[in-house]
């Protein structure tokens, strides 16, 4: 399965949970960055009404800018919308609104990238948020398809898991639980 693109649309909370969600596998974007705060910036910027926009701009620059990698994400704003690129992989990440509070969020892979796709969709899972994710011809993946994707991932990381040697680490037991537990979660939403 080739993952393209992720859309969300909704309103507030799961609209936060699914921004951080969005930034996971990106360093410049968790790397020395509080993504619920930067998450807040946006839909501040999305809403408009009431805020001072240079300031607002420029303290999500800041938080930008506040990453511990070399590389940083680079942003535009645009009326009710923030648009980020990540530097590695010019991956563009979306969030916009309107007056009806709801908001739009986007990823858009230059090139599939269906490992960083998953991990989105997963924490979006895992926060109750459902992304629509789109295939290279722009077709949307039914939500069976993206369930087993994830289901197949995590059974290759307990596979992983398990193939530590018991002395590798002290966390062994716990991240082979955790595994396990992931497992069992895609397992009940077949």
């Amino acid at each position: 399965m080739n993952i393209t693109s992720l859309k969300y649309i909704g309103g507030n909370p799961d609209t936060i949970a699914a921004i951080v969600a969005m930034m996971a596998p990106f360093g410049s974007l968790t790397e020395g960055v509080d993504g619920l705060a930067l998450a807040e910036l946006m839909l501040r910027w999305c809403d408009q009404d009431g805020y001072d926009l240079p300031a607002l701009a420029g303290s999500i620059v800041g938080a930008l800018w506040g990453s511990e990698t070399e590389d940083k994400t680079s942003v535009m704003f645009k009326k009710q919308r923030v648009e980020l690129v990540t530097p590695t992989s010019s991956t563009r990440i979306t969030v916009g609104g309107n007056a009806a509070g709801q908001y739009y969020l986007g990823v858009e892979f230059p090139t599939p990238s269906t490992t960083r796709a998953l991990c989105i969709l997963g924490r979006g899972f895992h926060s109750g948020v459902k992304f629509d994710a789109r295939g290279e011809a722009g077709e949307l993946l039914p939500r069976q398809e993206v369930v087993s994707a994830l289901l197949d991932s995590a059974e290759e990381h307990l596979e992983w898991v398990e193939g530590l040697p018991s002395t590798h680490y002290m966390g062994n037991e716990a991240a082979r639980k955790a595994a396990e537990q992931e497992v069992v979660f895609y397992e009940n939403m077949l």
